[in-house]
């Protein structure tokens, strides 16, 4: 990482409802309740969720650079099927849509009140 980047990545969260710090994300990882997954110059942070009907990754946290982000996706997919989970869940801004290819889908929006 680069210096700046906790702030920012600290900024990224807070606005992506402000449920984790960088601080609790590295403590999640440290206690095996997240993963994380680093390629080149990027990293994904996510957490197996089970619901009652199917076991998800959900993708808590991605940061880098776009180039690596195809073999990012490849190496969450590989933890989804080691983890028997169903499918790969992840929310971001509007732009990424035009990144997610394949099988990826829109599938919500999220509304947050407080």
């Amino acid at each position: 990482m680069k210096p700046g980047d906790v702030e920012k990545i600290n900024e990224k969260l807070r606005r992506q409802g402000g449920f984790w710090t960088w601080n609790d994300v590295l403590d999640a990882i440290e206690r095996q309740e997240m993963k994380m997954f680093a390629v080149g110059e990027s990293f994904a942070v996510v957490r197996i969720c089970k619901f009652p009907r199917r076991t998800v990754i959900d993708v808590v946290l991605v940061w880098g650079v776009i180039s690596d982000m195809r073999r990012l996706e490849e190496a969450v997919e590989i933890f989804k099927e080691a983890a028997g989970a169903s499918a790969i869940f992840a929310s971001g801004r509007h732009g990424w849509s035009s990144l997610m290819h394949g099988s990826w889908k829109a599938v919500s929006v999220n509304y947050m009140k407080e």
